[in-house]
């Protein structure tokens, strides 16, 4: 019990470290009023680009919304401890990297769910989606999903951006992948033959077309092959994106340096 709450005491205390500066009015409109804007924009024009109801493209964009946190915030941390002088000094500990930095998915992956619930919730006032309480249920379970495998990509993204100095790039590209190649925005049926693998190894694919099967009344445990899919994505990259950052700390080691490019 006493190292679970270790962990929980970890992960909080990091994620206060991000947010520590700034007050709770820029707290809500940088983690909250942002990403559900955007969430609005693309299900609209997701909507009279493809047609149908806008119930259909609006949870699936609202799933996306994960990568905000997950992606954004967990993708910086190798780097900003870098910026800020610590990371070697996390190197050179005897402590576990991965009691170490892991943790910190935790408090990510409630923002994540946190987000999409909120988009939930504007969403139903905004255009009165008719659904019910099943489905409801079935979504909220559906956003602690995706969070979770969206949190793995961003412990994948944060080691891949020890191995760059443009980091904006790096992750502007991948939110752009997420948000058009995951069948958020547009029927993947439409993307050229050679791509079409591509949404297949992306993180959140299949937590959309689990959306799209629910909203037309489908339950959710009549596609459980895809959510232990998903969660077993997230946990795939949350591993390769540790071992890289073993190959990237064995290098530093080395070399003396942290800056590999």
């Amino acid at each position: 019990m006493e190292t679970f709450q270790r962990l929980f005491r970890n992960a909080a205390f990091t994620y206060k470290i991000r947010f520590g500066a700034i007050n709770w009015k820029a707290y809500i409109l940088f983690t909250l009023i942002t990403p559900v804007m955007q969430m609005f924009c693309f299900a609209l024009l997701a909507r009279y680009a493809n047609g149908g109801n806008i119930d259909y493209w609006f949870i699936g964009n609202a799933l996306v919304l994960t990568y905000m946190s997950s992606l954004f915030g967990m993708g910086t941390q190798f780097s900003n401890e870098r910026e800020i002088g610590t990371l070697i000094l996390i190197i050179a500990s005897p402590e576990s990297k991965i009691a170490t930095f892991l943790p910190r998915t935790i408090m990510f992956t409630i923002e994540g769910c946190l987000n999409v619930i909120v988009g939930y919730a504007f969403g139903f006032l905004a255009f009165g989606f008719n659904i019910s309480t099943g489905q409801f249920l079935s979504l909220l379970v559906l956003c602690f999903v995706a969070s979770f495998v969206a949190a793995g990509f961003g412990v994948m993204i944060s080691s891949l951006a020890l191995l760059t100095r443009d980091l904006n790039l790096l992750l502007n590209v991948s939110s752009m992948v997420l948000l058009g190649l995951t069948g958020a925005n547009f029927p993947l049926e439409r993307l050229p033959q050679f791509l079409q693998f591509l949404p297949k190894i992306l993180p959140l694919t299949r937590s959309i077309k689990i959306s799209h099967y629910i909203m037309k009344g489908e339950t959710l445990m009549s596609h459980s092959y895809l959510i232990f899919g998903e969660i077993f994505m997230g946990l795939l990259l949350m591993i390769l994106g540790m071992l890289l950052f073993k190959f990237i700390e064995k290098k530093a080691i080395k070399k003396g340096t942290l800056d590999l490019i």
